[in-house]
């Protein structure tokens, strides 16, 4: 299978040279890859002209058009029956096309692969976290946020040419418009084993017309909910998706300081979703805390205080202040399981000063980010890293210690293996986690996959 991989480019001198690298050092060879340059203002031609290499196919707009009309140049321009899509900031693993290629041609019936990714730190090449789309996506998952990215998609160019091009009017949130007519076009989507790609950021970037952005983005999803061709029983999810679109815009506006614009967002959402301010409001609640640690550079604290006030959320102050702990927590862990232990321990060291307590978040973000660790790099690792979380969080109260700590996660990733039809893997986790905790035993949940795994394996 020829494939075609495509770069929409535009004053990316920072980082095309790495992006540009990480294709050609692909175990899969056969593939050109298309960088279409949207009139780039710095050297950025002057980068990707360094390179001299046949597969590469450098083209230059005659005006700027944006990224989704520089990919769909890339298409129009390409030779191969398998399209790749690639993001100047973001990085492909050497195995990516091969691992993807693979999988097209043992099931053909699938249009369209995704992967797991590295989310990199703001402005670095330091690994935040591992990022894992649902095996199956559906039009709910597409709908209520971006499970896919761009730089994980490779599918066939047939369901481009039946289901249509990105929409270049479409601005913010295009991913919506693409993937949503080609999953009502009939496109299969399906993820591939293994982590193949490295998502970038950009630390301090300032976001223009923050309202006009948001508003594209809703556009686009209203364009899928209104296709004849939406499923009747999904249209119960309409509020609930556009209300996640106006929360998430109405916390980027408030921390820019564009407090009108971010109230008056998030009314919107309220206004979608009134439960939001009900009792239960573990959504708003898991947004701030996850959103205000995305740089590890910017201290989460006054951003927390910020977004809980402005979106009118009463929280006690010993509330407001677990929150923080959270965050602190968060951040340490993931520069363990990194290996930047110095960093790691000062998060630590901040919220042991508050008096933090492990709490069911914290641990929740650790069982999820170890399970797709041990997956990753093995047992072995995975037990060594569980002994650096012990040696620094042992100040932490509420810590649970090492021994449970495995036995949460071999339950954790027995759960894992069962979503992921890997039965073979279960009885050994779960005969293991018994021994780290026998209680395991009265989980009638943990039972019920261990026998049901052995069943599937006769």
């Amino acid at each position: 299978m020829y494939v075609s991989v495509i770069i929409p480019l535009y004053n990316g001198s920072k980082n095309i040279q790495e992006t540009v690298q990480s294709v050609l050092d692909q175990t899969y060879k056969d593939f050109e890859l298309i960088i279409v340059d949207d009139v780039s203002t710095d050297d950025s031609a002057k980068i990707v002209g360094s390179f001299i290499d046949e597969r590469i196919r450098y083209i230059c707009h005659p005006k700027n058009r944006g990224a989704n009309a520089a990919r769909n140049t890339g298409i129009k321009s390409s030779k191969g029956e398998i399209i790749a899509f690639l993001d100047q900031d973001d990085k492909f693993h050497p195995n990516k096309l091969a691992t993807h290629v693979s999988y097209h041609l043992k099931n053909p019936q699938i249009g369209l692969t995704y992967n797991a990714r590295y989310e990199l730190y703001y402005s670095t090449n330091f690994i935040r976290e591992i990022v894992n789309p649902p095996q199956e996506v559906g039009l709910q998952d597409l709908l209520t946020g971006f499970p896919v990215v761009p730089s994980e998609i490779v599918l066939k160019k047939e369901w481009i040419l039946r289901a249509g091009f990105w929409d270049e009017a479409g601005g913010r949130g295009a991913e919506y418009t693409f993937l949503g007519r080609l999953f009502l076009a009939g496109c299969r989507f399906a993820r591939v084993n293994g982590i193949h790609n490295y998502r970038g950021h950009h630390s301090g970037r300032v976001i223009k017309n923050i309202k006009t952005k948001c508003d594209f983005e809703i556009r686009n999803q209203e364009i899928i909910f209104s296709d004849p061709r939406f499923p009747e029983n999904l249209r119960s999810i309409r509020n609930t998706a556009l209300s996640k679109s106006y929360l998430v815009w109405s916390y980027e506006a408030l921390t820019q300081g564009e407090n009108l614009v971010g109230v008056e967002l998030f009314n919107k959402a309220v206004e979608l979703c009134p439960e939001l301010l009900s009792a239960n409001r573990n959504e708003l609640i898991q947004l701030i805390l996850m959103y205000s640690i995305t740089d590890k550079n910017i201290d989460h604290n006054p951003i927390i205080k910020k977004i809980v006030e402005k979106w009118s959320i009463n929280l006690k102050e010993r509330q407001v202040k677990n929150l923080i702990n959270d965050g602190d927590q968060i951040k340490g862990l993931r520069e363990i399981i990194w290996g930047r232990f110095d960093q790691g321990e000062k998060f630590i060291k901040e919220a042991s000063k508050r008096k933090a307590f492990f709490s069911d978040t914290v641990s929740e973000y650790l069982m999820h980010q170890l399970v797709l660790y041990s997956v990753e790099f093995g047992s072995q690792k995975t037990r060594n890293l569980v002994q650096d979380i012990d040696d620094h969080f042992s100040k932490i109260r509420g810590y649970y210690g090492k021994r449970i700590l495995l036995g949460k996660l071999l339950i954790q990733r027995s759960f894992y293996s069962y979503e992921n039809r890997e039965y073979s893997k279960i009885p050994k986790d779960i005969m293991f986690a018994l021994f780290y905790n026998p209680k395991f035993i009265f989980n009638r949940g943990i039972i019920s996959i261990f026998i049901k795994s052995i069943i599937y394996q006769t």
